[in-house]
């Protein structure tokens, strides 16, 4: 779980800031790769860690857990393809 190429596997996460708030803003992420703790690592890596998440370097926060949330997931299964096998 690093943003250093030599030593992860290549991730996508792209962001859009939906509303911005005095200490906090709220983003729509999307994820094009699974990896392990993919949008924490990769907001850490520019400065903007998941609000209460100590593990990757958000301040001190008298929050109970990390706020990541999702308003709505949606994936593709392989079950579903309609390629011929």
């Amino acid at each position: 779980m690093t943003t250093k190429l030599a030593h992860g596997r290549s991730a996508i996460t792209e962001y859009k800031v939906l509303r911005r708030l005095d200490a906090f803003t709220f983003l729509e992420v999307k994820i094009g790769t699974g990896r392990t703790h993919q949008i924490r690592v990769h907001l850490a890596s520019i400065g903007h860690p998941v609000a209460a998440d100590k593990l990757y370097g958000a301040p001190p926060s008298p929050a109970p857990r990390v706020f990541l949330h999702a308003h709505q997931i949606t994936f593709t299964s392989p079950a579903s393809s309609t390629e011929s096998r």
